[in-house]
C-alpha cells in the first residue's frame, strides 16, 4: 500500500531566480518554439541537471567528496554540527565515513544555505563510525541492549525512506562472535575496542514504528469491573518448533483429562443406577460388569474404589504433568521456553 503520494514533476522550477529560469530553458520548451535543438541538456539522459543545492558546513578535519547534492564525508563522529559527536569531543579512533544524498529534503532550505548533518531531514545515508552512539544519533527508542552500554562503539546506520537487503540465495542476521578466526585468545574474537563480548549471543531487535515502551490496558472482569495491565511492546518472539511441541503435549493432557473424566462419569452412571434401584441390600444388574446381579452395599464400596482409580489418581497425574508443562514451556528456565531468549519484536 502506498502512503504517500508520489512527486507530480521530477522536475521543478519553483526555487530558482527569474534569471535562472530563462537560463533554463528545456527542451520541451525549444521544441514547441521551433527552436534547434542541436544537444541533449539540463536533465535528460543523464545529463546534467540543474537543481538547487545546499552548503554543506565542511570541519577541517573532513575531506568531502561531492557531486551536486550527492555527498562522501571522510572524517570522525558528527552526527551534526562540527562540536557535535565524539568528533566534536576531540576523540581519537572515532573515523567515520558518511554518505548522503539529498541534504534537508525534508526540510527545504533556499539554496546555497549552509547546513551540518542531520541525520532527520537528510533524504538517505549510510553512516559508518568507529566510534559513536548509533542509537542516539538515529533517534532510536531503547531495546533489550542499553544504548549507554554501545556508547563508543563502532556502529553503522542505514536510513532511507525505504531499505531493502536482498540476497538471492539467502540473507542472514547474525549475532555475536564470528567463528574460525584466529589470533585472540581463549576467548575468541573482541568488540572493536578490544574488549570482551560478555554476551554469548546478543540480541536481534525487530522494533516496528520505533517505540519499545510498555503500554497498559484496562481487563474487563466478569462482575463488571476492570482491572489495569501492563502488556511490553517489545516481546520475545515464539520458536516454532518448541511452540508446536508444547500444543502437542498440552493435547494429550486434554485427551488423558477427557478419558479420566470419561471413566469417572460410567462409574457414577452405574452408581445411580444402582441408588435407583431402591432399598439398601437389594442389587441391580450392573450395566459395567457383564450384567451381574450386585448388591448396592457392596457396589457402593466397590463403586469407591473404582472411581478413584479411574478417575482421582489420573486427574492428580495430570495435574502434576500439566504443571511440568507449564515449566518446561512457560518458564524462562525451562528447558523448551517457548520465547527466544534472543530475538525481539513489537
Amino acid at each position: 500500500m502506498t502512503l504517500t503520494k508520489p512527486p507530480d514533476k521530477i522536475f521543478s522550477e519553483e526555487e530558482f531566480s527569474q534569471f535562472e529560469k530563462e537560463l533554463l530553458k528545456t527542451m520541451e520548451a525549444r521544441l514547441k518554439n521551433n527552436q534547434p535543438v542541436n544537444k541533449v541538456f539540463g536533465g535528460p539522459f543523464g545529463t546534467d541537471v540543474p537543481e538547487p543545492r545546499m552548503n554543506y558546513i565542511r570541519a577541517r578535519n573532513e575531506k568531502v567528496i561531492r557531486k551536486k547534492n550527492a555527498y562522501i564525508t571522510f572524517g570522525t563522529d558528527r552526527p551534526d554540527g562540527v562540536a557535535s559527536g565524539y568528533g566534536g569531543k576531540g576523540a581519537q579512533r572515532a573515523n567515520r565515513i558518511d554518505i548522503v544524498v539529498g541534504r534537508m529534503a525534508s526540510k527545504p532550505q533556499d539554496p546555497g544555505t549552509e547546513v551540518n548533518n542531520s541525520f532527520s531531514a537528510d533524504a538517505a545515508r549510510i553512516y559508518l563510525s568507529q566510534a559513536t552512539k548509533i542509537d542516539a544519533h538515529f533517534g532510536l527508542t531503547d531495546g533489550i541492549v542499553s544504548p549507554e552500554s554501545l556508547e563508543g562503539h563502532s556502529g553503522i546506520g542505514i536510513k532511507a525512506d525505504a531499505v531493502r537487503i536482498i540476497g538471492r540465495e539467502g540473507v542472514k542476521i547474525v549475532t555475536g562472535k564470528g567463528k574460525g578466526f584466529g589470533g585472540y585468545a581463549m576467548t575468541g574474537e573482541t568488540n572493536s575496542r578490544g574488549g570482551k563480548i560478555f554476551r554469548a549471543a546478543p540480541p536481534i531487535e525487530l522494533i516496528a514504528g520505533n517505540s519499545s515502551a510498555s503500554k497498559s490496558v484496562a481487563i474487563f472482569n466478569i462482575d463488571g469491573t476492570t482491572r489495569p495491565e501492563m502488556i511490553n511492546n517489545l516481546q520475545p518472539i515464539a520458536m516454532g518448533e518448541l511452540t508446536r511441541d508444547s500444543l502437542l503435549e498440552l493435547s494429550d493432557i486434554l485427551d488423558d483429562l477427557w478419558s479420566a473424566l470419561y471413566g469417572f462419569l460410567m462409574e457414577q452412571m452405574t452408581f445411580n443406577v444402582l441408588i435407583g434401584a431402591g432399598a439398601a441390600g437389594s442389587g441391580v444388574a450392573s450395566p459395567r460388569h457383564n450384567a451381574a446381579w450386585i448388591p448396592v452395599g457392596a457396589y457402593a464400596a466397590k463403586n469407591t474404589i473404582v472411581m478413584a482409580q479411574s478417575g482421582l489418581n489420573p486427574m492428580w497425574n495430570q495435574r502434576a504433568k500439566k504443571l511440568m508443562w507449564e515449566v518446561n514451556y512457560l518458564k524462562p528456565f525451562g528447558y523448551k521456553y517457548v520465547c527466544s531468549r534472543n530475538v525481539f519484536s513489537t
